[in-house]
């Protein structure tokens, strides 16, 4: 995966995995850790392409969205509710 590519492609790409990853383990839900570029794939794939059944948590680091040092704003939208 390159930066070359649309990002709801890379997401395309990360929901395969994340298939691949859910039958060989025999797992319902996986967790992500994601550098970078990766952190806005991932949430992509979570929010657009149903990933958030099958992941349980999404760890960023560094995000080229901000610093993430820095408190998120109050307008900041969590990924699910937390009634799940």
């Amino acid at each position: 995966m390159t930066s070359k590519h649309p990002i709801p492609r890379l997401a395309g790409q990360v929901a395969e995995a994340v298939r691949e990853m859910q039958v060989k383990y025999k797992v319902p839900q996986i967790d992500i850790i994601a550098h970078s570029m990766g952190g806005i794939i991932a949430r992509y794939y979570i929010q657009n392409l149903n990933g958030d059944g099958a992941v349980r948590n999404l760890i960023t680091l560094v995000p080229p969205s901000g610093n993430p040092l820095v408190p998120l704003p109050d307008t900041a939208v969590p990924l699910r509710s937390q009634s799940q």
